[in-house]
């Protein structure tokens, strides 16, 4: 099985040992376990946490905790009233971006416009997007995740990721990325959700044609486990042939350069 040469960066995880989304909107220190540290024994050199709770408590906890260290991203939350103050806060505290989850936000035509206002300033501010583009469940037909990230494709300079690489959609993720430079694809859950599909071949595909130094690795912890993602990505590696430097480029390389770590 092929391997990666002694490192590797999780691009995209949640502070928590428990999968469970309604967790996430309530975090604590205290609340997590060993196995949400770095896994030194799966590798793990660093992590990007997506700290979906940004309330001011939870921003004030944080501040105040050890786990500093990592890299860290915001929710950031779909009102002019409350997402510019969020903003400034964040980028003072020293998160590295802002995440958006439009399923979960229920982010549909009416609140686009916040979002890319809320967008324009993270970007002039110098912090990343990352927007959750897996696709299904009940709201499959009704929001649309790489339409969002288009809108905002459209008006931010920073890098602006697509996490979870679109799913099912994967190849339109591609060709959202091949349109615009600053876009990035992380892996997340998604590859490993869809290994011995079609999908696993257009992963693949859209890797081989887009480019290696346009993808992220990220295992979506705890909602599939680092040490689960990281063996799904290296059987996909063997089985689609990719080469060394290609391997280190997602498991590590991109995001080490793209998080300054």
């Amino acid at each position: 099985m092929p391997v990666t040469s002694g490192q590797i960066v999780d691009a995209f995880r949640f502070p928590s040992s428990i999968a469970n989304e309604d967790q996430l909107f309530r975090w604590s220190p205290e609340k997590l376990s060993l196995d949400s540290k770095m896994g030194t024994e799966n590798k793990v050199t660093h992590n990007c946490y997506a700290l979906f709770d940004n309330s001011e408590e939870a921003l004030l906890q944080w501040k105040n905790s050890t786990w500093r260290d990592s890299s860290w991203l915001s929710l950031l939350a779909i009102s002019a009233a409350t997402g510019f103050h969020q903003l400034d806060t964040i980028k003072t505290l020293g998160f590295k971006g802002v995440v958006l989850h439009p399923y979960l936000q229920n982010i549909d035509e009416k609140k686009i416009h916040v979002v890319i206002e809320l967008c324009r300033q993270a970007s002039q501010l110098g912090l990343l997007i990352v927007v959750c583009t897996a696709y299904g469940g009940t709201a499959l037909y009704d929001i649309q995740p790489l339409r969002i990230a288009q809108r905002i494709a459209d008006i931010v300079t920073t890098p602006l990721i697509l996490s979870h690489a679109g799913g099912a959609k994967v190849l339109d993720a591609m060709l959202l990325a091949e349109a615009y430079p600053h876009l990035l694809l992380d892996t997340s859950y998604s590859l490993s959700y869809w290994l011995g599909s079609s999908v696993e071949q257009d992963f693949a595909f859209a890797m081989k044609k887009l480019g290696c130094q346009r993808w992220l690795f990220g295992s979506d912890a705890p909602f599939l486990s680092q040490q689960d993602a990281i063996r799904d990505h290296m059987l996909f590696f063997k089985r689609h042939s990719f080469s060394e430097t290609e391997i280190d480029q997602i498991m590590w390389r991109n995001s080490k350069q793209l998080y300054e770590v």
